[in-house]
């Protein structure tokens, strides 16, 4: 109405939903370079017409109702009305902030205007952190059987992640930080099994979904095999030289192979 009298007819729907609330999120961690799609569950997020999950605060917005660098589109995934969730993807920090890691909390509207405020008591928040890098591995080689205990060295590799793992070529292992956050350390897990003797790439992911363009070398060799020795004999003061010969005892050259013998309990270079 213009005159606080006569209405319009036109007949135009408005919709009224349920008081939204948010209750999980996963991945709860990501890349401050963004692109983590992101899930947002909670209760009554259907029903709505404009998507939006905001990550921090990013500033009053003067001509849009949901608006700025910490704003992204979402989608609404479940059935309306009832539990569902909703779906988006990180945007950049550096969007909208000069840290290279950070602690942010997440809402989601449905509207593009409200915004929810997470259930009483629970602190919903993402955490960007740097992009590991990847620079070696040690031992840098193991059998096909896999399961050699080595260390990712790197930096970076202690980010707040919430799903850390090793990726093999294509199989994924766990693995375990260890040092202190956010200053160094490494990542230490269990190669993985392989059908192939060869090269392959190791890469690693601190929130099970984004592995980044890093990688180090990894090579698996066949288990050798010992067929003799010479001289098979010598004194008991040790100090004998003998030539070991087999099969396969050459799968570690070129790999930063640590050739060791043993005799008995007693290991020699």
């Amino acid at each position: 109405t213009l005159n606080a009298q006569q209405f319009t007819s036109d007949g135009v729907e408005f919709g009224f939903y349920g008081v939204p609330v948010v209750s999980g999120l996963w991945p709860r961690a990501g890349p401050s370079e963004g692109e983590t799609v992101v899930t947002v569950s909670g209760g009554d997020l259907g029903g709505g017409s404009d998507y939006r999950c905001r990550f921090d605060a990013c500033g009053a917005c003067a001509s849009e109702w949901s608006c700025g660098a910490c704003v992204v589109n979402g989608t609404f995934v479940g059935s309306d009305g009832g539990a569902g969730s909703v779906r988006c993807e990180t945007p950049p920090l550096a969007g909208w902030s000069s840290d290279g890691a950070r602690v942010v909390s997440v809402a989601v509207s449905l509207n593009s205007q409200q915004y929810t405020q997470g259930e009483a008591g629970l602190n919903l928040s993402f955490s960007y952190y740097e992009t590991p890098v990847l620079s070696s591995v040690s031992p840098s080689l193991g059998p096909l059987e896999g399961w050699t205990r080595l260390v990712v060295n790197g930096s970076a590799l202690g980010g707040a992640g919430s799903a850390l793992q090793c990726r093999f070529n294509s199989t994924l292992v766990n693995g375990t930080f260890v040092g202190s956050y956010g200053v160094s350390g490494g990542v230490v897990c269990a190669a993985a099994p392989s059908g192939v003797a060869g090269v392959a790439s190791v890469q690693l992911t601190l929130n099970g979904v984004q592995f980044g363009g890093s990688s180090a070398e990894y090579t698996y060799y066949e288990a050798p095999r010992v067929s003799s020795l010479a001289p098979a004999v010598g004194p008991t003061a040790g100090g004998t030289v003998v030539a070991v010969s087999g099969f396969g005892l050459s799968g570690g050259a070129g790999g930063g192979a640590e050739y060791q013998c043993r005799f008995g309990n007693v290991t020699a270079g």
